[in-house]
């Protein structure tokens, strides 16, 4: 059967359905259920009920408008965090929509980062700057929930126009 969601107390004797009202916090459930030999128990259930929002994603490092060349090596440092639970932090690249995951950060290695309170880190090299199109380097968070929020960074790439260096050691 349905319950006014405005109730705050009711007697049952079969499975009920009650939505939670859209202004509550948490709920505590007090069960109580008696047997046919006037046997009674009573126990207490409590379910957080707020809305789960999405992570959090703030980049430390490199600082916005920050230039490196073609291949060079880098490091991006994020902090992410969540109202809940996060399940994992994506380093990637986007190159015209396509992505690639250069780094995952999960699990164990997850719950280590969080609970030393330290950042989400990720050394990469600097990818080849696209004649055409759009490329974009971001960090994604998802939580338990599976939403996800992504920050991207504010980065030049400069071309290399450095030649290699030959060389010879021996003639």
């Amino acid at each position: 059967s349905n319950i006014d969601p405005n109730l705050m107390q009711a007697t049952l004797s079969m499975p009920f359905t009650w939505t939670v009202p859209k202004d509550q916090q948490e709920i505590t459930l007090d069960v109580a259920a008696t047997d046919f030999y006037g046997n009674s128990a009573t126990t207490h259930w409590h379910f957080d009920v707020a809305n789960d929002q999405k992570p959090v994603v703030m980049l430390r490092h490199p600082a916005a408008g920050s230039r490196f060349v073609e291949g060079e090596s880098f490091t991006i440092n994020a902090m992410a965090t969540d109202d809940r639970q996060l399940a994992a932090v994506h380093f990637f690249t986007r190159l015209n929509g396509k992505e690639s995951r250069l780094k995952t950060i999960s699990g164990g290695e997850l719950l280590a980062v969080q609970n030393a309170n330290a950042y989400f880190s990720a050394t990469l090299r600097v990818p080849t700057r696209p004649i055409q199109g759009n490329l974009e380097i971001g960090v994604r968070a998802e939580d338990s929930s599976g939403q996800s929020t992504e920050a991207l960074l504010d980065i030049d790439i400069l071309d290399d126009l450095e030649a290699p260096l030959i060389v010879m050691s021996m003639p």
